[in-house]
């Protein structure tokens, strides 16, 4: 599923960057249709930086410490500049949270949300919580009766880009878990706004409850 979801994620951004003419190489990994991977972020970063003369490269900050560390170590082997800027997709980066870890006994996920609420405005009022409590946990374990109907989960359209991803993937990696079909997962963002509209507007009153 995640193959899958990365897949139509890279061709989505391949077609939306086309408009602006920003050039972008979607590298089919661990794949029969491109026989020159390398198998590995970095052998294909540096078959890039070979094939078109790169200059500089500059990276997005991972989210795992092995690929940090060997993005770290890029210039010096691809010798070219290499800019590693922080993941604006994140409340809090690396830096920050090493900070609010000093000192501390336990890293409780409570205290570190509270934090990050107050830090970015999140469902807050003045200087507390909306509704006067920070989570209601104790009122979302609620047993769902038998007669509890759900709404249909959302369905995105499969158009011709999806069907030849899932082909892609059916075909090189026949033996990994779980099923990619049906998928129920947008890949674009206007995909996604349908999915947030339909969650909030059928799903979010029950799953207060049942979650």
């Amino acid at each position: 599923m995640k193959l899958l979801g990365q897949g139509l994620m890279a061709r989505d951004f391949d077609r939306q960057v086309a408009e602006v003419q920003v050039r972008v190489a979607i590298l089919n990994g661990y794949t029969a249709h491109d026989p020159d991977n390398t198998g590995s972020l970095r052998g294909e970063v540096a078959r890039l930086v070979d094939q078109l003369d790169v200059s500089k490269v500059i990276v997005t900050s991972p989210g795992e410490y092995r690929l940090m560390a060997e993005m770290k170590q890029w210039a010096a082997e691809l010798n070219v500049p290499v800019t590693i800027r922080p993941d604006d997709r994140c409340f809090c980066g690396t830096d920050e949270f090493a900070v609010w870890t000093e000192g501390r006994k336990q890293l409780r996920m409570e205290y570190f949300y509270r934090g990050m609420r107050k830090k970015h405005g999140v469902l807050m009022r003045d200087d507390g919580p909306i509704g006067g409590q920070w989570n209601y946990d104790a009122d979302n374990r609620k047993r769902p009766p038998e007669n509890l109907t759900m709404p249909d989960p959302f369905h995105p359209e499969s158009d011709d880009i999806t069907q030849e991803v899932i082909a892609l993937v059916t075909e090189n990696f026949p033996d990994h878990f779980g099923d990619i079909n049906p998928f129920h997962f947008a890949a674009a963002r206007d995909g996604a706004l349908q999915a947030l509209d339909m969650f909030v507007d059928a799903r979010l009153p029950l799953f207060a409850s049942y979650n």
